[in-house]
């Protein structure tokens, strides 16, 4: 297959093939070379047929955190959906005048405030996952380095410190 240099790395590892670095990129979760820092310059074609859409691969604490998400949204939404109803209905009345279900709506509502503390601390890291699956089930055209285009090009005074703003990984939460 065609070689394509994407980056600022030079010698033997200037050199890659598209899809080769297309999975690289998905695998890892970032767009930047780990050598040379360079952001890669990237070109979303189109998102693959819905029949042609892979999984991605999650580890156990990446699968808690959309399952923590996913259920505290599921609860957020029963327990207002209740409680506007309850709140409102003609036919709850004499639920609202009751201490026990004024107890029950404290109670739901203090759980409706952990559930979106849940949902707040979560969402980052289910919305990277989302986007990592994103990056696999899109066509992506990766282009070749270009010094004039190269706005952080360390010979022309940008910073040379992208590492330090770049995660290593996306897997950790």
């Amino acid at each position: 297959g065609e070689l394509l240099s994407p980056c600022r790395c030079s010698g033997s590892v200037r050199c890659t093939h598209e899809p080769c670095l297309i999975k690289w990129i998905s695998e890892r979760g970032s767009w930047s070379c780990e050598l040379c820092y360079y952001k890669y310059q990237v070109i979303a074609i189109s998102t693959k047929n819905p029949l042609q859409w892979q999984a991605i691969s999650l580890t156990v604490i990446e699968k808690v955190q959309i399952a923590a998400a996913v259920l505290g949204s599921l609860f957020l939404i029963a327990s207002i959906s209740w409680l506007v109803w309850s709140s409102l209905s003609p036919s709850a009345k004499w639920q609202r005048q009751d201490l026990l279900f004024q107890i029950c709506y404290a109670m739901y509502g203090f759980m409706d405030l952990v559930c979106i503390a849940l949902i707040v601390h979560e969402g980052p890291s289910v919305f990277r996952i989302f986007h990592r699956w994103q990056a696999v089930n899109q066509q992506w055209k990766v282009l070749n380095y270009d010094k004039l285009k190269d706005t952080e090009d360390p010979q022309k005074g940008g910073s040379t410190l992208r590492s330090l703003a770049l995660p290593l990984s996306n897997r950790a939460g």
